[in-house]
Parts: C-alpha cells; structure tokens; sequence
C-alpha cells in the first residue's frame, strides 16, 4: 500500500473545515504553529484541539488535559485514571518543562466537515473533562 502524504489534500481538508467554522462562528486558528479549533468548555476556558491531516486520508486529532505538576508517579495515576474513563481515545502522558500532559489522541477516515466537527467536539468535551478529574485528584497540582 502506498502512503499518500499529499498536501494539496491537507490545504482541502482545512480549506473545507475553516469554513464550516467560520459558517458557525467557532473560534480557530490556521498557522505555522498548525489548525487548532478553540471550543468554549465547563472546566477549561476553551479547547486547544490540534487536527492533523495524517497520511492516506485520514485525521489525527489531538488535545490536552492539563499539566500534572507532582511528579511522574502521581502523573501515571491521573493518565491510568483518564484511559479507564475514556478506553475509545488514546491517551499518553508528554513531558515538558518539570510537568506531564496527559495527551489525548484520536485517528479517524476524513469525510466530511461536519463529521470532523463532530469528532473535534467529542475530543474537546474528553479534555475538559479529563481536566475535571485531574483537578480532582490532584488539586492546585494540575493546571490547564
């Protein structure tokens, strides 16, 4: 199978979905820094949702819960805790500068706009409630 890493694809599927977002009023931004979608939530402000036109036509979303600030042992717990309340996405703890993001990932086949708008929205709606349960389990410890 040959891996497609077509760029003129990736201008599509962004060109498609900017407008849907702009139709709809939904805050974005497109730069050298990537295609975030930025999502009013409950427990974070808004959504920092990255989406990445991956290879063959399909999509990696990505977003963050917060930052565990208590070490890698308490970090493990909060991701152990994460991948048990949501076994359908991918969740990995990063490292950066003295804490650890739990990292919440999600491939998916690009159809249309508003199909990818529906998965932004789900991944979105797992990072705010993500930081929920980080907050709680870790207090003034985790930031977002």
């Amino acid at each position: 199978m040959a891996i497609i890493r077509d760029k003129e694809h990736a201008l599509k599927i962004f060109s498609e979905y900017a407008a849907l977002l702009d139709k709809e009023g939904i805050e974005y931004s497109n730069d050298q820094h990537g295609f975030y979608v930025h999502i009013p939530l409950r427990n974070i402000e808004k959504s920092f949702t990255l989406v990445c036109p991956v290879i063959n036509g399909k999509v990696l979303l990505t977003d963050y819960c917060g930052d565990c600030y208590t070490g890698l042992k308490t970090s493990r717990t909060v991701e152990k805790a994460l991948r048990k309340r949501f076994p359908d996405y991918d969740i990995k703890l990063e490292h950066y500068a003295g804490g650890y993001e739990p990292v919440i990932y999600r491939e998916l086949e690009y159809t249309t706009p508003a199909a990818l708008h529906e998965q932004v929205l789900a991944i979105s709606e797992v990072a705010d409630e993500g930081f929920r349960i980080g907050k709680e389990m870790l207090g003034e410890h985790f930031l977002r």
